[in-house]
Formats: C-alpha cells, structure tokens, sequence
C-alpha cells in the first residue's frame, strides 16, 4: 500500500507529496492545496498512510481537517488511513 509524505514546511498554497510504494521507492510526485488532500486520499484506496512534514502545529492543524473530512464528507470510504505528523 503506498504512503504519501506531504511537504507542510511552508505556507504555501500547494503542498508538494511524495507518492512512496511499499517497497520505499518513490513513484509520484504532485503538488495539491490543502483543502483538497482529503478528496486525494479518500479517492485512492492503494494510500494507508500519510505523513505530515514541517512545523508540527501547522501539521496538526492539516490533520485534523483531513481526519474530520474524512469521517464526514468521505465517511462512504471507509478504510483505515493512518495519519501522523513527523
């Protein structure tokens, strides 16, 4: 399953996210805003994990809205996505 590791280092509109396969190889790389991570990872049933990159209250913050997001508005997707702030 892949693991997308999202560049939160900056403030800027776009986040740059790393697509990593199991085997830790990079195989994607795309930039999207915040607002729509939540549809990126609802949508993709291969992602179980995502890593938040950079400040850690800024990261928190994505956190939370990709977690309430997901329990509402993707709530039809239900899989386990794992979520951390590194």
């Amino acid at each position: 399953m892949y693991t997308l590791i999202v560049d939160c280092s900056n403030f800027a509109l776009e986040h740059g996210i790393h697509i990593v396969d199991p085997a830790g190889e990079t195989v994607g790389l795309i930039h999207l805003p915040t607002s729509e991570l939540s549809s990126f990872i609802a949508n993709d049933s291969r992602i179980t994990s995502v890593k938040l990159a950079g400040i850690t209250e800024y990261c928190n913050g994505i956190k939370e809205e990709i977690e309430s997001k997901m329990a509402t508005e993707y709530a039809k997707n239900i899989r386990k996505v794992e979520i951390e702030v590194i």
